[in-house]
């Protein structure tokens, strides 16, 4: 059980580290695939659109995203949640747990917002 605990961990510091190269730093919200964990070894907050965990409407996401970094995660190839922007999403990791984690960042990379690297 240890052994699963530190490859979970290590697995969820290293989509953390991808998304902070990626400009989503804190503070930042993440939403989506294990965005609990993840939000926590990121240093963000986590909002989720639905489930035990709904905490914002995609609307919210969305306005957030014009004040801080957002990701909206997802895992193994899964679809573009309706509310993520349109586009390929950014590779962020391959977990040896998950699969592959991407994410859809908001705004999306081609236009500069805050803690992106060309704003």
């Amino acid at each position: 059980m240890s052994a699963s605990s530190h490859s979970t961990g290590a697995d969820f510091e290293a989509v953390a580290a991808a998304l902070h190269r990626n400009g989503i730093r804190p503070p930042c919200v993440i939403s989506g695939a294990q965005a609990v964990p993840i939000a926590y070894y990121a240093g963000c907050a986590s909002r989720q659109t639905a489930g035990h965990d709904g905490s914002i409407t995609p609307a919210g996401l969305r306005e957030a995203a014009r004040r801080v970094p957002t990701a909206v995660l997802v895992v193994g190839g899964g679809p573009r949640p309706a509310y993520a922007p349109s586009g390929p999403p950014v590779f962020l990791a391959e977990t040896r747990d998950a699969g592959p984690y991407s994410a859809y960042l908001l705004p999306p990379p081609d236009r500069p917002g805050p803690g992106r690297p060309d704003s």
